[in-house]
């Protein structure tokens, strides 16, 4: 009699527990939304993995990466996963276009973004967010039409006299501005200087001559992001079939690494989470083992009616559309 009375304890005691933790982890998932751990913690490793805070924002803005988050456009939201394929994708795009005078002007211009929160009042900063949106699009728009091109490039021109103009009209931006258009040049020069020595400097370029290209230009524009590319293609000219293939497959069992890395940061946060949510909910509702287990000794009404609760959530897990942990809580209560 006692043994089958102490198993039935026992069965309500694990049911409780069990709807707490759920209602713990459901607590730290809204915490994690709400402070949107997940996204930032990702752009944070890609910012770390480019190495520059404009290019970051210059990879972000890829069509591939911003169709990730739907609300990106309208709120700047970051997507909380990237498919390794679609990161390499985008890297490679940025990689290719590294020695073009648009992405010279782009990753200048995503620098603008955080001097505009100095202009005042709001409204005449809302509406330079605005005016700087505008000259963004033109320059993405740009990249896409120059090829590599020089700067004589009637897209490029355009940019450039936007940008200008974005210094005349808002004086707090215009010695920014100006750095933009003068370390483009300069840069720009370096890059073409670099390019021209090589021996094929004048043939027609493959997509893998391209990307080495670019990746000489990173030596101008982000070393740091030049030294990982070099380990990603080393050894890969003497291995037979697609080198662009290779490369592509080493810059993704690169991300998939950091994103393992990432994973292992984010599970001790969110242990360290639930244990916090988990004392907080205890002390709220005053949960004490020892004394649910007495009240479940002396009323066998109340082992019952949690015995058969537990005994339905079994039952019903192997369901095709199981009942959610809601409804059978609200069902106990009612009970």
């Amino acid at each position: 009699m006692y043994l089958q009375v102490i198993f039935e304890v026992v069965i309500g005691l694990v049911f409780i527990w069990l709807v707490l933790s759920t209602a713990t982890m459901q607590v730290g998932e809204w915490i994690a939304n709400l402070l949107k751990w997940r996204s930032t913690d990702l752009e944070k490793t890609v910012q770390r993995m480019l190495g520059d805070a404009n290019l970051t924002r210059l990879f972000y803005d890829h069509p591939l990466i911003r169709s990730l988050s739907a609300d990106q456009v309208t709120s700047g939201a970051r997507p909380s996963y990237i498919p390794a394929n679609q990161f390499s994708t985008a890297l490679l795009k940025i990689i290719e276009d590294a020695g073009s005078e648009s992405s010279l002007l782009l990753q200048g211009l995503y620098g603008l973004v955080p001097q505009i929160q100095s202009i005042q009042p709001r409204a005449r900063r809302k509406q330079a967010s605005l005016d700087l949106a505008r000259v963004l699009e033109l320059a993405r728009l740009s990249s896409t039409v120059e090829g590599g091109q020089p700067m004589g490039n009637l897209m490029v021109a355009s940019v450039q006299k936007e940008i200008a103009g974005l210094g005349a009209h808002y004086p707090e931006l215009k010695s920014e501005t100006q750095a933009i258009l003068q370390s483009s040049d300069t840069q720009k020069a370096e890059i073409d200087a670099l390019v021209g020595a090589l021996p094929d400097a004048q043939s027609p370029a493959g997509a893998f001559n391209k990307i080495l290209r670019g990746a000489l230009a990173l030596r101008i524009t982000d070393p740091e992001l030049r030294l990982t590319l070099s380990s990603l293609l080393m050894g890969i000219e003497e291995t037979s079939g697609d080198c662009l293939q290779a490369l592509r497959a080493n810059i993704e069992s690169w991300f998939n690494d950091s994103m393992d890395r990432l994973s292992g940061r984010y599970k001790r946060r969110a242990q360290w989470t639930a244990f916090v949510v988990g004392l907080v909910i205890a002390a709220v509702l005053n949960v004490d083992t020892i004394s649910i287990s007495n009240q479940l000794w002396r009323e066998p009404v109340l082992r019952q009616a949690i015995n058969a609760n537990a005994t339905q959530l079994l039952a019903q897990s192997g369901q095709a559309n199981p009942p959610t942990m809601t409804s059978l809580v609200l069902a106990m209560q009612d009970q």
